[in-house]
């Protein structure tokens, strides 16, 4: 009872802001990658989360680039900005990093 109170709420909300069958079939489109990556055991926040801070990392890196004139190099000049990037880089390797110096304990006679 409770979900089709939910899934009810939710068409009428999606529907109603613009009139449209397209977005709800983007909500159903959604809701199924959703499902599939619970499925699968993954966070769908991790989807999710790019998309919504992405549009505004976006329009900042524009503006900073409009500041530096188009000097993509000035990011690297700042340091605040070079520590974020080296913080980013960081974090993309670290599982990649960690994957490799298990594999070599496991092998380690």
């Amino acid at each position: 009872m409770l979900l089709a109170l939910i899934l009810l709420v939710s068409v009428v909300g999606v529907f109603s802001v613009n009139n449209s069958v397209l977005d709800l079939l983007v909500m159903v489109v959604m809701g199924v990658v959703g499902y599939g990556l619970r499925r699968a055991g993954l966070s769908p926040a991790t989807l999710i989360l790019p998309f919504v801070i992405g549009t505004l990392m976006e329009q900042s890196l524009v503006q900073t680039l409009m500041l530096a004139r188009g000097r993509p190099g000035y990011l690297l000049e700042r340091p605040i900005a070079l520590a974020l990037l080296l913080a980013g880089a960081a974090a993309l390797a670290w599982p990649w990093l960690a994957n490799i110096s298990y594999s070599r304990e496991r092998s380690a006679p």
